[in-house]
């Protein structure tokens, strides 16, 4: 069910950006790089405000076994597009986070852990005191990592872009150029390869339409005696009908390849 926003275009944002979320219901990259670039895209539009209300929500309404990817997600977001991001989630990412620790079965808080490790240049030290206390409270043996240095709360926290893209950091750590292209890499690498094979077929059915010209010519060239006459006029018909059943193989190839090359 769509949040609800006074705006149109806020609406159709809202509704578009929840039909990607629905797809989130594991750690698959392709899922999350894609929504994540999707948020991006948004940020154009000034629409920041919407994407994050939508991610907060999903992640408190889906069911426990869905919340993580979505964690995963808004990690994602902030690590690869943090202006204004980062500052947006920030002003909820402790009750943000504690909702997905509340429900977690034990392998997922300590994946949660880890992935909370990774925010100390991220976040402001200040809201990661808060989230550790919030989740101490859930689980005693949470550690907490900082205390609130003095004066935080009128610091500016700035930090310079990281050079790690963090998708899933149990599973992911690439940089971040190759990460942010991947797959329009895939893509090309598939287009060419198809080309390849395109170019391979049109040299085999070259190859064999002048095979076919050289049998004909051969005959044509042959003495005609009347037997010979009466058996050359199946030769070259043989002959023929393997060349127009080659021609047909190959533009079934052909057509196969063309359908995929320009996708």
């Amino acid at each position: 069910m769509s949040m609800q926003f006074t705006d149109a275009s806020d609406k159709e944002t809202a509704e578009a950006y929840e039909e990607g979320l629905a797809q989130l219901t594991d750690n698959a990259r392709h899922v999350i790089m894609h929504l994540t670039e999707l948020a991006h895209d948004y940020s154009r539009d000034r629409k920041e405000r919407v994407i994050v209300a939508v991610i907060e929500r999903h992640i408190r309404k889906v069911k426990t076994g869905h919340k993580l990817p979505a964690l995963y997600l808004m990690d994602s977001i902030v690590k690869n597009h943090q202006t204004p991001y980062r500052d947006l989630f920030q002003q909820n990412i402790v009750s943000t986070f504690a909702s997905v620790f509340i429900t977690a079965p034990e392998k997922v808080r300590s994946l949660m852990y880890r992935l909370r490790n990774t925010w100390n240049d991220i976040f402001t030290p200040t809201k990661m005191f808060q989230l550790d206390k919030k989740v101490k409270t859930m689980d005693p043996a949470w550690p907490i990592v900082n205390t609130p240095p003095a004066s935080s709360s009128t610091k500016v926290h700035t930090t310079s872009p990281q050079p790690n893209i963090h998708v899933n950091p149990a599973v992911f750590n690439r940089p971040r150029d190759d990460n942010a292209s991947i797959f329009e890499e895939v893509q090309r690498k598939e287009r060419e390869l198809l080309e390849l094979r395109k170019k391979k077929l049109e040299l085999e059915l070259e190859v064999t339409r002048k095979e076919v010209e050289e049998r004909q010519s051969k005959v044509e060239r042959e003495p005609s005696k009347s037997t010979q006459r009466s058996s050359k006029k199946v030769g070259p018909g043989i002959t023929s009908y393997a060349y127009y059943l080659n021609i047909i193989r190959h533009r079934r190839s052909m057509k196969y390849i063309k359908e995929f090359v320009f996708i």
